[in-house]
């Protein structure tokens, strides 16, 4: 059970990272816990780069901002998705989290 709520922080910090991102917001997202950081930044031409430090090592790839953000959304709609298949439907911190992923997944479709 503590894999799951460790895998749902993730998501739910991602997911606000997101927000941030979209609303012109920049910064890193730190994961204490597993010791990475996560970052993406806006490059020309409706680019992002895409960055990843860890303690084995930095990696990072220059991609499409839209395809970058619409596969992190899906990522976060199929994982609040299974989540909730198996959890009380009155789970309303789940529910929360795959409505905001729908709602981001929708407007990462629109991103130029």
């Amino acid at each position: 059970m503590e894999s799951v709520r460790g895998a749902v922080a993730l998501w739910s910090l991602l997911l606000t990272y997101i927000e941030g991102f979209m609303a012109g917001q920049s910064g890193e997202l730190n994961f204490p816990e597993r010791r990475f950081t996560f970052a993406l930044k806006r490059v020309a031409c409706g680019r992002i780069l895409v960055k990843f430090a860890d303690r084995e090592g930095k990696r990072a790839v220059l991609s499409r901002e839209k395809d970058v953000l619409e596969a992190l959304a899906s990522g976060a709609v199929e994982f609040f998705s299974a989540i909730l298949d198996g959890s009380p439907k009155d789970e309303w911190s789940y529910r929360r989290d795959l409505n905001a992923a729908v709602r981001l997944q929708e407007e990462c479709s629109s991103v130029g």
